[in-house]
Parts: structure tokens; sequence; C-alpha cells
């Protein structure tokens, strides 16, 4: 399945990559356009970082903000 970039974004290494690779991991939990759109706004939240470092960042902090939004709620501490 391709995912397109929402609202004309471009895809990049540092998106394209981490797409595959959350839509992976978190298969079951979350829908692969919620993973598209939570990397997409991270690589957009990234935008003023070094670009050689931009694929890392960018799903680093994808995960970290999918992990949280997969917690049941009763396990969230900002509830």
């Amino acid at each position: 399945m391709t995912l397109a970039p929402p609202s004309g974004r471009t895809h990049d290494i540092s998106v394209a990559g981490a797409i595959g690779r959350l839509t992976a991991e978190f298969h079951g939990r979350l829908r692969p356009h919620v993973v598209s759109r939570v990397v997409f706004g991270c690589r957009h939240d990234l935008s003023g970082s070094p670009e050689g470092a931009l694929p890392e960042l960018v799903e680093r902090l994808a995960r970290q903000r999918l992990l949280t939004s997969a917690l049941p709620a009763a396990h969230r501490t900002d509830t």
C-alpha cells in the first residue's frame, strides 16, 4: 500500500522509511493513515533540524507520539 502525503507534502527519505517501519510496528494497534499523519507531522515539526539527522529524529519522535497515542487512557499520565 502506498500512502500519499497529506495536503501536498512531499516524500523524502526521512518520511518514507519511517512510515514503512512504524506501520509494521503498530500493525493492529493503529491504522496506517494515522501512522502516516503522525510521521508527516513530526517531519514538519523537525524541519529546522540538520538534514542528515532527520531520518532518525523523525522516526524516534513519531514512535514516541504513536506509543503515547496507542496507550489505553487508563495508562496515560496526561489525562
